[in-house]
Order: structure tokens, then sequence, then C-alpha cells
């Protein structure tokens, strides 16, 4: 039985979080999706009896109150900053839902990152310093705030709630790519991922907990 049999899931319309849906409900697992626009979801997913909907957005707070009142006990989140928004709608929508999570009882919290937000372990990368450095200069609206929702989580106390911040490089939808974490600087810190094997990494952090309380980078192997 696995431990999670319940994951609430934000960010589920983008195609990681349809990846991630796919492989979940492969493995019979019970999902409740937060979503803006439901009619983006595929109709495998929609149609699925394992799959709940909830229509809100992140600045809805009695949406996210009744999406972390479902009864799930582990939320996983694809959701991240769009090129030309306006404001922190990400990290203020963690601000708000992530207490709530802890007072109803959830123990996981999974959430997308990237190399962006520097972490506990990372060492000197040439390669990622240049790719942060053009973010940030170039799109410095997402740098902002992926940086800001990446300290919304760590700052959470991983023993009540058990935080991983799950860094991810330039995603990509091949198949059959085997996945590997680290952390940047440590030599296998690969600049691609597929969503499959991201998809496949994140039901097995979930059982594992090997990462709790950590930001590894994951890639492809």
């Amino acid at each position: 039985m696995p431990k999670h049999t319940h994951i609430l899931v934000f960010g589920a319309t983008g195609p990681s979080g349809i990846a991630f849906c796919d492989a979940a409900l492969a493995s019979d697992l019970r999902l409740t999706l937060y979503v803006r626009t439901p009619s983006k979801l595929p109709a495998r997913t929609k149609d699925h009896s394992n799959v709940q909907i909830m229509h809100g957005t992140f600045s809805d707070a009695d949406g996210l109150a009744k999406a972390a009142a479902c009864g799930a006990t582990a939320f996983v989140s694809f959701a991240g900053p769009i090129a030309f928004q306006t404001g922190m709608p990400v990290t203020n929508m963690y601000t708000t839902l992530l207490p709530l999570l802890q007072s109803h009882a959830y123990t996981r919290a999974l959430v997308l990152s990237t190399a962006s937000w520097p972490a506990p372990g990372d060492a000197s990368s040439w390669k990622y310093w240049a790719i942060v450095t053009f973010i940030r200069l170039l799109a410095p609206a997402p740098y902002v705030e992926i940086v800001g929702s990446s300290a919304a989580v760590a700052a959470q106390d991983a023993e009540r709630l058990g935080w991983t911040l799950f860094r991810v490089p330039l995603l990509t939808s091949r198949a059959g790519m085997a996945v590997r974490a680290g952390m940047v600087g440590d030599g296998g810190d690969g600049s691609f991922l597929t969503r499959e094997g991201l998809a496949a990494w994140v039901l097995q952090e979930l059982e594992e907990g090997k990462w709790v309380g950590k930001a590894p980078l994951v890639c492809d192997a």
C-alpha cells in the first residue's frame, strides 16, 4: 500500500502536470486537481473515476482552503511563473496554502523549482551560473517569482510538512530516459529532463522521502 493514496495537485493542466497525472492514475492513486481552466485537462484525466476537479485561482483564498481540505495527505505542484506576469501570484499562493496543508495534516509537499534557487550542497558550476544569469537578465519577473516561491516552501518546518523542492532544467517530451537527483555542480548535473522521468521520480520520492527538506536538481541520468 502506498504511503499516499490521495494527492492534491496544482499545475495539472501543463505538460509536466499531465504527465504526472497519467503516472499517478496508472498507479491507481486518487487525485484532487485544483485548476483554473478545467477544459485544458485531457479527457482521460477529467473522466477518470479517481479524479476530483476543483475550479479556482491562486488568488482565491476560499478556493485554496477548500482544496487543502479535500482529504489528501500529500501535495504536488508543477505551478511556475509565466514569462510576462506581474506581481508574485505563485509565491503569494504558497504563503496562503502551505499553512493550510499543515492544519489538515498533510505530511508531504513536493514543489517545482529551478536552479535559480541556490540550495545548500550546491557546488560551483559555470554552466548553471550562465543559465541562471541569462534567466535573471532576460526574464527578471519569472526569476524573482521562482526564488520567492522556493523561499516560501523552504521556510516551512520539514518535520511538520516534509517538503522537497525538485529543481528542474530544460524539460523535454522524450521517453525512456533514466533520471538522477543530485546537486548543482556535482558532476552529474545535466541540462535536460524528460517530463515522463520527472513524473516517475516525483512518485518515487513521495514513497521514499530521500530528499525531505532538500532541493535536489533532477535531470536525465
